[in-house]
C-alpha cells in the first residue's frame, strides 16, 4: 500500500509527508457539550474571520503542504475560534473544526505559549463542536507530547485504533 501511495504522490508532483505514528483522541458529543471553563479577564474568545487567515497561515506548521485556501474554506464554512487579547484584539491562539468534523489547526502564538491558551481554545472549540452534535476528534503525532497531554487533560480518550496519516 505504501508503494502505491508514494507512486501516486510522485506522479502527481504533490508534496507530502507520510507519518505512521499518529493517534486519534476523541470525545463523545454529549460530554463535549457539557464542558465548562473560565475565560481569564484579559482575553476573550471569538469566531475567526477571513482577516485572520494570512497570520494563521504564516505560523502554520503545514503551510508548505496545504494551500492557504484550505484554511480559508475551513473558517468560511466550518467552525474556527480564537483567543484574543482583550486590550489590543491580538490573536493569541486558535483552533478549527474541519469539514471532516475533526479538530485541527490548533496553534498558540509562540510568544504566548505556556499561559493556558492552548487548553482554553481546545475547551472552547470542543464545547461548540459538542453543542453542534459533533463528537470531536483530533489526530495527533505521537511525538507531539504537549498536544497529547493537553487533549488527555481536557478529557479526550484514545480509542484503540492505529492511524496512518498522509499529509498532501
Amino acid at each position: 500500500m505504501k508503494a502505491i501511495v508514494e507512486t501516486m504522490i510522485e506522479e502527481k508532483g504533490l508534496k507530502s509527508q507520510l507519518n505512521l505514528s499518529a493517534v486519534i483522541k476523541w470525545m463523545p458529543a454529549d460530554v463535549a457539550a457539557r464542558l465548562d471553563y473560565e475565560i481569564p479577564e484579559d482575553v476573550f474568545i471569538d469566531k475567526l474571520s477571513l482577516d485572520h487567515i494570512d497570520f494563521i497561515y504564516s505560523l502554520w506548521k503545514f503551510n508548505d503542504i496545504y494551500p492557504k485556501s484550505d484554511l480559508w474554506d475551513t473558517v468560511r464554512l466550518n467552525i474556527g475560534l480564537g483567543v484574543f487579547n482583550r486590550h489590543n484584539r491580538e490573536l493569541l491562539a486558535w483552533a478549527m473544526c474541519g469539514s471532516y468534523r475533526g479538530l485541527g489547526t490548533l496553534e498558540v502564538h509562540p510568544d504566548y505559549r505556556g499561559r493556558g491558551f492552548g487548553k482554553l481554545i481546545v475547551l472552547a472549540i470542543t464545547k461548540v463542536m459538542g453543542e453542534n452534535g459533533i463528537s470531536p476528534h483530533a489526530i495527533i503525532f505521537e511525538e507531539n507530547k504537549v498536544s497529547l497531554g493537553l487533549f488527555e487533560n481536557v478529557g479526550y480518550t484514545r480509542p484503540n485504533v492505529p492511524v496512518g496519516l498522509i499529509l498532501m
